[in-house]
């Protein structure tokens, strides 16, 4: 599960057929910085427990001038996309999220454990809501990683003499 941003910016495009090497050097170390801002956000946006989630976003390069931003973690698109009913989720993973929670049953006569069933019961019939954290944060950061690519290329610009 990754979010891809794609910047079709003319400034960019010409940039780089006016000085292809210069500006492309430039801008792979821009899609670098845009890669690293977007994990940032998207960790921010994570909805967090114990926090796994969120510390297993990363940005790694893909292609030439492109980076994948996205959790490590294998349940991340059902926290992403939601869920609908039909499937259990662990009762030992609810069990520790409601410790770091702190819930506590509202019925004298469950303990955790029974609190966790329930919850998970709950998931079984209902499914999970989405909490779209990956493309809020793709959203939130497209001006951003706009911004920076073209300040990358006028940087390659300068350097060549072009600008």
């Amino acid at each position: 599960m990754s979010v891809r941003i794609d910047v079709q910016d003319d400034q960019v495009l010409r940039a780089l057929a006016r000085a292809p090497q210069t500006v492309h050097r430039h801008l792979s170390r821009g899609v670098s910085r845009a890669g690293q801002e977007t994990a940032r956000a998207e960790k921010e946006q994570a909805p967090k427990a114990h926090s796994t989630l969120a510390n297993s976003i990363r940005s790694q390069r893909a292609g030439d001038l492109g980076a994948d931003v996205a959790p490590t973690v294998e349940y991340a698109p059902y926290v992403n996309a939601g869920t609908e009913g039909g499937g259990w989720p662990p009762i030992q993973t609810l069990r520790e999220w409601i410790r770091v929670k702190g819930i506590q049953p509202r019925n004298p006569g469950y303990d955790e454990r029974d609190l966790a069933y329930a919850i998970a019961s709950k998931i079984h019939r209902r499914g999970s809501p989405p909490q779209l954290f990956a493309e809020g944060a793709a959203e939130e950061m497209r001006p951003r990683v706009e911004e920076i690519l073209r300040n990358s290329a006028a940087a390659g610009l300068r350097e060549a003499g072009l600008a």
